[in-house]
């Protein structure tokens, strides 16, 4: 069968989805416009899970055919949604990063710092993604774009590369460790991954508890940074590199700054408007300024004080395309809120299903566990978002599960849970690629990982958030 032929079976299943959901009687209890909306939801995920085209053509597409039917105004409501503003500045911010450079200093600061054996550099690498998860949503952009690549040219100078014949390379080490830290910081914060702020809205909409950054933070920081000290050592424990001592450590360090030489004003510029955005994030509570607009703020500024040009945010495709995709489902599943779908849907698992009858931690667990293992079905975070999250949620809250541990340890498990395979997430295929590690260690080791964190979520995690207030 030709590619082109395959494009027009896929967009067939999803146009037969569509038909029989719209023609279908809406379902006692619910309204029937929920159901129209559902019926353009559904399309949606499956149009992004088969991919006949790229994902903003399929929400683009959905939103004009269902528009034309439905009217257009309901259906692009999460093109005005601060949450999908708060998303696409943050993407353009880390092209600021790129642009300036000063990831880059700052990986090499750190090299300079903790580098002097390989486990030192995989602290390093850990500590410069998590100095970037603030502001950078892009787990690609932050591992794959900016700091994989510093540290694999560090392993390149000290002699590890693909062609050097040895299973377990200090640059096999280092893309390991890149890929689950970049996976355990997407979660800390709100501005760590993409769909964290999708996960926000879902959480507002079917639990009714506002996910803001520093409800987040202050959820994301105790056992996110038991994980980031965790995991180097664990890997180094179950991966032990070739090279375990780095002498040059200070020089390789030297080397890397005097190359970039002195800062310059953007990057000093940069570091300003960076720092004074987290301080904003983090008191939105006291100040009561909105998180998306201070995102707004940070981008012009960067674009007024030359840390980045217009010409880098046109061609930023990655955040034009987020932007796209993103608006449409947000507003398709506020909609689908807005019409009682969840509150429907919640109702009917009470009915059909005792899950009351479970310990509230040992949902909790279930929940977990489940979502990590449908992971292997899924070959992106979005997609999975989108498709588990409100059952997740919804099943949780039937039963019964407490509320706010409820909201961010499925957000975390839709972080970590892409440590399973190299398809997961959208970092996995870029760092893979390199061909430093074999798959089959790639997957066994991301098990661990994803266990140990598990372990960490909840053994450190619960009675933390018990501690703080938060159940």
């Amino acid at each position: 069968m030709s590619d082109t032929a395959k494009r027009f079976l896929k967009v067939g299943i999803m146009v037969a989805l569509g038909l029989l959901i719209w023609f279908s009687p809406a379902p006692e209890g619910l309204d029937p416009l929920a159901w129209q909306y559902f019926s353009a939801y559904a399309v949606a995920i499956v149009g992004i899970l088969l991919r006949p085209f790229p994902a903003p053509v399929v929400m683009l597409s959905v939103v004009g055919v269902y528009g034309v039917i439905m009217g257009p105004k309901d259906l692009l409501v999460g093109y005005s949604s601060t949450t999908t503003w708060q998303v696409f500045t943050a993407f353009m911010i880390s092209v600021a990063f790129a642009s300036t450079g000063l990831g880059k200093r700052i990986a090499y600061g750190l090299i300079g710092i903790f580098g002097k054996t390989s486990l030192g550099l995989g602290y390093s690498l850990a500590f410069t993604d998590l100095t970037l998860a603030l502001a950078v949503p892009s787990t690609t952009a932050r591992a794959g774009g900016v700091v994989f690549p510093i540290f694999n040219n560090v392993a390149k100078t000290l002699g590890s590369s693909v062609e050097d014949g040895t299973s377990h390379k200090l640059a096999s080490y280092l893309a390991l460790t890149s890929y689950h830290i970049n996976l355990v910081t997407a979660s800390i914060f709100l501005t760590g991954m993409a769909p964290n702020s999708q996960i926000a809205a879902f959480a507002k909409d079917i639990l009714g508890v506002d996910m803001d950054w520093m409800t987040w933070a202050k959820m994301g920081i105790v056992p996110g940074l038991i994980l980031v000290l965790i995991i180097p050592i664990l890997l180094y424990k179950l991966f032990t590199p070739e090279i375990r001592k780095v002498d040059n450590y200070k020089e390789l360090s030297r080397s890397g700054l005097n190359e970039m030489g002195p800062m310059s004003t953007r990057e000093k510029c940069l570091a300003v408007f960076f720092a004074m955005a987290v301080l904003s994030w983090a008191t939105t509570g006291i100040t009561g300024f909105n998180a998306a607009a201070i995102a707004i703020m940070f981008l012009s500024l960067c674009l007024i004080f030359g840390c980045m040009g217009w010409n880098e945010v046109r061609q930023s495709k990655g955040a034009w395309d987020t932007l796209m995709w993103y608006g449409a489902i947000i507003g398709l599943s506020s909609q689908l809120s807005g019409a009682g779908f969840f509150t429907w849907f919640a109702e009917l698992l009470q009915t059909h299903f005792n899950f009351s009858m479970f310990n509230p931690v040992v949902l909790l667990l279930i929940l977990v566990v489940g979502g990590l293992l449908v992971r292997y079905m899924f070959a992106s975070s979005s997609v999975f978002t989108t498709s588990m999250m409100p059952v997740m949620y919804t099943i949780g809250l039937v039963g019964g599960a407490p509320i706010m541990p409820l909201a961010f340890l499925c957000a975390a498990c839709n972080g970590y849970g892409a440590m399973l395979t190299n398809y997961s997430g959208a970092c996995g295929p870029v760092l893979f690629g390199y061909g430093h590690v074999k798959m089959k260690d790639w997957w066994t080791l991301g098990a661990v990982s994803a266990v140990c964190a598990t372990l960490v979520y909840f053994l450190i995690g619960l009675p933390y958030w018990k501690l703080i207030g938060m159940w």
